[in-house]
């Protein structure tokens, strides 16, 4: 009886626990924005509509402001062009992703944009942040 009790106690403190910690979105447009080296940021739009995530957009500026495209890294040589454009290729993912997860701890790091990978998931975390107020 006292092992069936505590096992009550158990489930009904998790249950209070998820209910109180995960907080409901918000619909509207939301937006994190994390800054880098020099002028270099990611900017993430998030559209929540039903609770849901609905739409992402992502932008990612190098050092010099430009946005990170076709070419990024063209001046820097071959063999890092060809890292940048990887790069490039793999952040280009990472909305469809979320879209597809609706939970950025549920997103692992495409090879060759772990850096991209973990600036996007401080910007979602901060647009989730701004769609929770």
């Amino acid at each position: 009886m006292k092992k069936q009790l505590l096992i009550l106690a158990i489930i009904a403190t998790l249950i209070l626990t998820v209910s109180c910690t995960s907080k409901e979105l918000n619909d509207g447009t939301f937006v994190g924005e994390v800054k880098g080296e020099g002028s270099s940021k990611t900017v993430v739009e998030l559209v929540i509509k039903d609770k849901k995530i609905v739409a992402c957009v992502l932008e990612s500026y190098d050092k010099e402001g430009n946005i990170k495209g076709r070419d990024y890294g063209a001046n820097s040589g071959d063999a890092n062009y060809a890292l940048a454009q990887k790069a490039v290729q793999g952040m280009q993912k990472y909305p469809e992703m979320l879209l597809k997860t609706q939970n950025i701890d549920d997103i692992e790091a495409v090879s060759g944009a772990t850096i991209s990978y973990k600036q996007f998931k401080a910007a979602v975390k901060e647009a989730i942040k701004n769609a929770q107020k």
